[in-house]
């Protein structure tokens, strides 16, 4: 073998273990935690935007599961459930004259029981009081003629996504009246809803 091809090895290696020995220079720090706070900056921004799209996806599955249940019900029924606007007050647990909201109650659509749908679905963080047409939740409104007996219905959902596109200001969605919703002055552009007719 080769004696001055191994005493340069040896000291290649002496002086690679006496670097480390010394520890690692402030730069080197610097480097490195810049490159790992650059991966976690962007792995959390994928990671959020996973989680919005996903709960958009279970806001669009909770409606058409619930579209389901209230076929189901005007199946059996020959109406759509009543919200209110017979009367003017509402009926629905959570709402107010002529349209039901899933804010803070599970029983949110009083006549539609478990007969047709196991238990009705709420949004999964959005929740929140305020008008129906921009409920941050899912709200359910009937139109006339015969409030009595609803033959039309509208659902809705506000998407957190606002490139999403299914929601109203991107898909013609039409409001249970036959108006296109997106047209209706003071509604989101981010709902997504479900019409009867």
């Amino acid at each position: 073998m080769n004696k001055n091809f191994t005493l340069k090895r040896l000291i290649f290696c002496s002086n690679v273990l006496e670097r480390y020995r010394q520890g690692f220079t402030l730069i080197e720090l610097m480097v490195a935690i810049s490159i790992v706070a650059i991966l976690a900056t962007i792995g959390f921004s994928t990671f959020s935007q996973s989680q919005l799209r996903a709960r958009d996806a279970k806001r669009k599955q909770d409606l058409r599961a619930l579209a389901t249940a209230l076929e189901l019900f005007y199946q059996k029924n020959q109406r759509f459930p009543k919200d209110g606007n017979a009367t003017g007050t509402s009926i629905c647990t959570y709402g107010g004259a002529g349209y039901c909201t899933s804010y803070q109650g599970d029983n949110w659509i009083p006549e539609l029981t478990s007969t047709f749908i196991n238990r009705l679905p709420r949004d999964p963080v959005l929740d929140t009081a305020s008008p129906w047409w921009q409920v941050a939740g899912y709200s359910y409104r009937t139109c006339g003629p015969n409030y009595n007996a609803p033959q039309t219905y509208t659902i809705t959902a506000m998407l957190e996504n606002p490139n999403d596109p299914d929601t109203t200001g991107k898909k013609r969605t039409k409001f249970c009246t036959g108006q296109d919703m997106s047209s209706i002055t003071g509604w989101s552009p981010n709902l997504y809803g479900i019409s009867s007719n």
